[in-house]
């Protein structure tokens, strides 16, 4: 499997839809093909090395194919196949497993050498090369069926016992990362809560957190807790998070900014949990790490609005939006990118949906690039608040139809918001370009 279909005209590529979401005896028929070439080999190992990764990639494909409509796989027959799988497994020699063989890691296209057992250990299917060539990338994240089924059968101890071994999940992560930061471009949905919380307590058995960089994964989790309104639960994975390493999840190169900005957005959800759970000592340990103005005032007025969208503590909202404020006008080099601008605006208007609130934010926002879309994303704060009639006063005069129309939208979007989003809607709320979702939180690179 491979990515898209045309997502709109910026990444034209496309792969085969009837071949990889085909029906199942489609899939099947091919997978079988493979293993008649591979009982040819008149080398066992190789035999059933080859056997192993067939059926546990065909039980992968099954899986994801009913995941990624929002169904359940059937677990009989995903699991029957891994059961396949694992018995050919066993059977290759131990020597032939370690071999050291050359395999691209698919996220750059870079070529490395490690251990074969790798292909078949890697907590997804991946490949030894790149599905789409040398020069493009690939990201192996499908589902985490493999990992399910080896915890609930007891497995898991068997194959992962050294730090090489636990060192795979922190790229399966990453590639997790890279997936669900677009669900739309990459046909994925976002893991089952149960799922990853089962991982994370297997890992947490080995201690993994102290060999491998599990940050993602406790931001996830501690996210998909906040979406289940478990707040101690999501204080429990943040727990769990090493700040330190906080920059290995914010130097993504492929679709950089947009993965290092869910990568900050993540952070952000984290911070402000911090805070709206009187835990002020965690939140500056987060709030520490950052060197750079803007950012340490994206969180602060990002976190600002959350609380004010809830209406929880206002004096602490009007001291984070403050503190946002102080930490914007510390930027000397006002020629730099600053999205904190934005950031503060809307919790300015989320907080104080007033006429001075407005021509405060109108400053704020003065000679910045994007200003009418930022002036957008005002008018669907004040909609959130119901001051509909203030919102259709940020509309400018003497702008085309078109610019008209997304001022109109943004307004129908932020009234809406105000209600809680029914299930079915956060699909398409995850779905929106960047740019247009609600927690849309820019990082500004600190590397430079």
């Amino acid at each position: 499997l491979s990515r898209n279909s045309n997502y709109q005209v910026i990444w034209p590529e496309a792969h085969n839809l009837n071949l990889s979401y085909g029906e199942e005896k489609e899939i099947s028929f091919y997978y079988q093909k493979f293993r008649e070439a591979a009982n040819k080999s008149a080398n066992p190992n190789e035999q059933n090395f080859l056997l192993a990764l067939s059926y546990k990639d065909e039980a992968i494909t099954i899986a994801h194919k009913a995941e990624v409509a929002g169904k359940k796989y059937n677990r009989e027959i995903v699991t029957a196949l891994f059961d396949k799988s694992v018995v050919n497994y066993s059977k290759v020699n131990v020597n032939y497993l370690n071999e050291v063989i050359e395999q691209t890691i698919t996220a750059s296209a870079d070529v490395i050498t490690a251990p074969r057992s790798r292909l078949f250990l890697f907590p997804d299917l991946i490949y030894p090369f790149v599905p789409q060539g040398p020069r493009d990338f690939h990201f192996n994240y499908m589902s985490v069926s493999f990992i399910e089924y080896l915890i609930d059968k007891d497995l898991f101890s068997s194959y992962y016992k050294q730090p090489a071994e636990l060192k795979l999940f922190e790229t399966w992560l990453a590639d997790y990362h890279y997936h669900v930061t677009a669900t739309d471009i990459f046909m994925r949905q976002h893991a089952h809560f149960n799922a990853l919380a089962k991982i994370e307590k297997a890992l947490a058995q080995f201690n993994a957190g102290t060999q491998v960089d599990l940050n993602l994964l406790y931001l996830y989790l501690g996210n998909y807790a906040l979406v289940k309104d478990d707040q101690p639960l999501a204080l429990q994975y943040y727990s769990q998070l090493n700040v330190e390493n906080f920059g290995n999840l914010l130097r993504y190169k492929v679709l950089g900014g947009a993965s290092n900005n869910t990568s900050f957005r993540l952070i952000g959800k984290a911070f402000t949990c911090y805070l709206q759970n009187n835990k002020p000592e965690e939140a500056k340990h987060i709030i520490d790490f950052f060197r750079k103005p803007v950012n340490r005032s994206s969180l602060y007025a990002s976190a600002a609005r959350e609380l004010s969208a809830q209406q929880i503590n206002p004096p602490l909202a009007s001291a984070l939006l403050d503190s946002a404020i102080v930490e914007m006008n510390l930027l000397e080099n006002l020629n730099t990118d600053q999205p904190n601008r934005f950031r503060i605006t809307i919790a300015l208007l989320t907080q104080s949906p007033t006429y001075q609130s407005i021509e405060k934010a109108k400053g704020i926002l003065k000679n910045q690039a994007l200003k009418l879309t930022f002036q957008q994303r005002m008018a669907r704060a004040l909609a959130y608040r119901g001051e509909l009639f203030k919102a259709t006063e940020v509309i400018p005069g003497n702008i085309s139809d078109a610019d008209q129309m997304e001022f109109l939208w943004n307004m129908v979007r932020g009234y809406a918001e105000s209600a809680p989003t029914a299930p079915e809607w956060r699909e398409y709320e995850e779905s929106a370009l960047w740019y247009q979702r609600t927690n849309f939180l820019p990082y500004v690179d600190e590397t430079n």
